[in-house]
């Protein structure tokens, strides 16, 4: 029984989705009609726009549901430079 004045701190469960991947926020692009994407380290490390779905967040990260696979590479850092088509030069932070 809550009073007037009285808080309550709570987290609620919506479901789960089993087969959705978690990306960092900053590399979903979240476009003006609505839809989010991603860009992907595609085959001779050339970078593809792709469409996902997201879910939800949890934390930091986007829960994504379709779009991606696991496994696959998406580029976090240097988005603004990044066009479709263009070849990507891998580094990895802290080397």
């Amino acid at each position: 029984l809550l009073m007037p004045n009285m808080a309550v701190r709570a987290e609620l469960v919506e479901g789960r989705a089993s087969r959705a991947l978690l990306v960092p926020q900053p590399a979903v692009s979240l476009n003006a009609d609505g839809s989010a994407s991603v860009f992907v380290l595609g085959e001779g490390n050339v970078a593809q726009l792709r469409t996902v779905v997201l879910a939800g967040s949890k934390g930091r990260s986007w829960q994504i549901t379709e779009g991606l696979a696991p496994g696959e590479k998406i580029i976090t850092n240097g988005l603004r430079y990044v066009k479709p088509g263009m070849k990507v030069t891998i580094s990895r932070e802290g080397n």
